[in-house]
């Protein structure tokens, strides 16, 4: 069965973990037709990069936790 289905790729502001869980769904969906046409390659491809963003996004906040928390570590603590 052909037909379109509208997605909406923007991305979740400020919550990178949902961006890349709403590009995964999107990018399986334009690819799980067997005859996949061009369209559903450049839905999948512009989904991919919303996804490398964010994973990117993730990524620094992550170590940015990752640096508030060793910073903690080695401050002596004030009595």
């Amino acid at each position: 069965m052909a037909g379109e289905v509208p997605f909406d790729y923007g991305e979740v502001k400020g919550a990178p973990q949902a961006t890349i869980e709403t590009m995964q769904q999107i990018i399986a969906a334009a690819l799980a037709p067997t005859d996949t046409l061009t369209k559903d390659h450049q839905v999948a491809a512009q989904a991919s990069q919303k996804l490398l963003t964010a994973q990117l996004e993730l990524a620094q906040q992550r170590g940015e936790i990752e640096q508030a928390r060793e910073g903690n570590r080695t401050r002596p603590s004030v009595a």
